[in-house]
């Protein structure tokens, strides 16, 4: 096993973890999967179980050559028992992340409001688009603290001592084959065609997506720079 890329995707939601590793289970040399320690015990003595018997499984196959998960940083039990997981094991770690946080403040509440309606905070089908809709000032407000989560999250990378690789949210959605190609490399896998069920629930422009965006400009000013980001600002980064 020891010729095997083990790897974690870390986000803090809204971020196309979905996305990718929808991408990431159509490829043939890496086994991908989701949100794992939202399905087992919350403490640490689980995820470290689950975490150890995963990476050093024998049944992964001969054709793969990646395995990992994803995980966001709220759900970590133990984050300085995981760092030393990590880098005592060598595990390489995909940041993903947002550079425009009211889009995700928005994202958040679309896909709450997805969820309310239809069972599921990621969409699958044409017909459920929520189009616009209205979005309280109090609503906005109880989700700022998902900016200090990701602010977190980025400090606690740039922390870590360990292979990273980064990739935004407006990169891998914009971008979408130069990001897999950075991503594939960064795990050692050959480039191939991949595909993912998982459709975008939030329009690009904001004036898409809110019926208020008016009331939330006027509302939260500290924001300007992210209401008036157009979408070349938003993805002129290479990947």
């Amino acid at each position: 096993m020891g010729d095997i890329c083990k790897y974690i995707i870390l986000f803090q939601g809204r971020a196309g973890s979905t996305y990718l590793t929808e991408h990431m289970r159509h490829h043939g040399q890496i086994r991908a999967m989701f949100e794992e320690f939202t399905t087992i015990p919350g403490d640490w003595d689980s995820q470290l179980d689950w975490m150890s018997n995963f990476f050093y499984s024998k049944s992964h196959g001969d054709a793969i050559r990646a395995v990992g998960f994803k995980t966001k940083y709220t759900d970590i039990a133990d984050l300085d028992l995981f760092t030393n997981f990590v880098q005592d094991n060598g595990i390489k770690v995909i940041h993903l992340f947002r550079r425009n946080l009211v889009k995700l403040i928005i994202s958040v509440i679309r896909a709450d409001e997805l969820r309310r309606l239809h069972g599921d905070s990621n969409l699958y089908q044409a017909k459920k688009e929520l189009g616009k809709i209205k979005v309280s000032p109090k609503e906005f407000r109880r989700h700022k603290k998902r900016i200090r989560h990701y602010k977190e999250l980025r400090d606690f990378v740039d922390n870590l001592n360990v292979d990273i690789c980064k990739v935004s949210y407006e990169q891998l959605l914009h971008n979408l084959d130069g990001s897999l190609k950075k991503i594939w490399r960064f795990l050692g896998v050959e480039n191939q065609a991949t595909q993912a069920e998982v459709m975008k629930n939030t329009p690009d422009r904001l004036e898409d997506a809110v019926e208020n965006l008016d009331e939330l400009k006027a509302t939260f000013p500290e924001y300007e720079r992210f209401f008036s980001e157009s979408f070349d600002s938003a993805t002129q980064s290479n990947v």
